[in-house]
């Protein structure tokens, strides 16, 4: 209780906890940390962060409740907003195919087209594969919207 108790100060009647390698943090209710919740998510400099992301931005902000990680998360997973709009790049399981998801003669045209130099090649690290996979995802998915944008579709 004493090595709690010594992480808190009251200066003129506000109670602040002291962090560790920021300024005292400002104590607020559980209706002060509503409207904080909602600020920081959607407010006007507000980004949508996921429900870690936000516990991590509102101590930056000068504010601590003993909550705040858990009510972050919970905030977030009701915010539909956030889900509907959420790319999550998932990491394929399997060995890489070396791209051969750009070896259509759609992409071949597009690559002559602009001057582009397309090439495979295997890849060194197989630890890097998902990476590599999750990018390439991204690709195609932003080139096949550019494609359907230049149809009309």
């Amino acid at each position: 209780m004493r090595r709690k108790v010594a992480q808190y100060i009251i200066v003129e009647g506000v109670m602040y906890r002291r962090g560790f390698s920021m300024p005292l943090l400002r104590c607020v209710t559980q209706e002060e940390a509503t409207r904080l919740l909602s600020e920081v998510h959607d407010g006007f400099c507000g980004n949508h962060a996921a429900g870690q992301s936000l516990s991590i931005k509102i101590p930056r902000q000068g504010y601590f409740w003993l909550t705040m990680i858990e009510d972050s998360k919970a905030y977030v997973k009701k915010y539909d907003k956030c889900k509907r709009f959420l790319k999550i790049p998932r990491v394929s399981p399997k060995v890489s195919d070396n791209g051969t998801q750009f070896d259509i003669q759609l992409f071949t045209d597009f690559c002559v087209n602009h001057g582009i130099i397309k090439s495979f090649f295997a890849v060194a690290h197989l630890q890097e594969n998902g990476q590599v996979e999750a990018f390439n995802k991204t690709l195609k998915d932003a080139l096949e919207k550019q494609f359907e944008d230049a149809k009309g579709n």
